[in-house]
This record gives C-alpha cells, structure tokens and sequence, in this order.
C-alpha cells in the first residue's frame, strides 16, 4: 500500500511522457513524408529513419493521452481512502451540509473493522 502524503516522482515523469507523446502528436515537428531519401554510402541506413519516425509517431505517440488518464485515475483512487477535514470544516463553516453524509473517520475504521473484522489504523494529519 502507498503512502498518501508521499510524492512519487516517477508518476511525475509518466505524466511528463504522456504530454510529451501528446504535443508531439498534435503538433507534428516531422513531417516523415517530406524526409528525402539521400544519395549517399549510407542509404540503407538512412532510408530507415523515415519508416523509424513514422512508427514512433503513428503508434508510439498515440499511447499519450491513455497513459496520462491512466496515471491520473490511479493518483485519484489513490486520495479517495482520505478524508478531507479542510472540506467538512468549511461546510460547517458554512453552515452546508452533505450531500451523502459521511460519517467521521473514526467511525468509519470501526465500520470497517465491524464488516471485514480487519483492525485498519488511522491517523489525522494537518
């Protein structure tokens, strides 16, 4: 299990990949159509680096926004197990109530503990 308050940068970088794959798509740097086959030594290997750039952009590039969605449902799923005090202070504050309420955590683990028979520790940030 992952702890809630602690950053984990290689999902930082994932995401980074993502949008990357994502402006390389829209914005089309190469255009690997355009790319003219050289009459040199070397035509074998460069006649390559269109077919090279054409799957990277075609099918490579294409996993970027799935990634991204991916990445950010699992940071998402990752917070719903927390509960937000900052949010039920400012609806008491304000006098709001809950739509669906809830009851407050302590509660909650002793529900849990009740229905899976699992002691589940809590603990109350800032």
């Amino acid at each position: 299990m992952r702890n809630i308050g602690a950053r984990d940068y290689r999902l930082d970088l994932l995401k980074a990949v993502a949008i990357t794959f994502v402006l390389i798509w829209h914005l089309k740097p190469v255009d690997v159509t355009a790319i003219p086959a050289p009459a040199t030594v070397f035509n074998g290997i460069l006649e390559q680096i269109p077919i090279v750039l054409g799957i990277f952009y075609y099918q490579v590039t294409l996993i970027g926004v799935p990634l991204f969605i991916i990445v950010s449902l699992y940071l998402f799923y990752g917070k719903i197990g927390a509960d937000n005090y900052f949010r039920r202070k400012a609806a008491d504050g304000l006098g709001a109530e809950s739509l669906i309420p809830a009851p407050e955590l302590p509660e909650r683990a002793r529900l849990w503990e009740k229905a899976s028979g699992r002691k589940i520790g809590i603990h109350v940030g800032d």
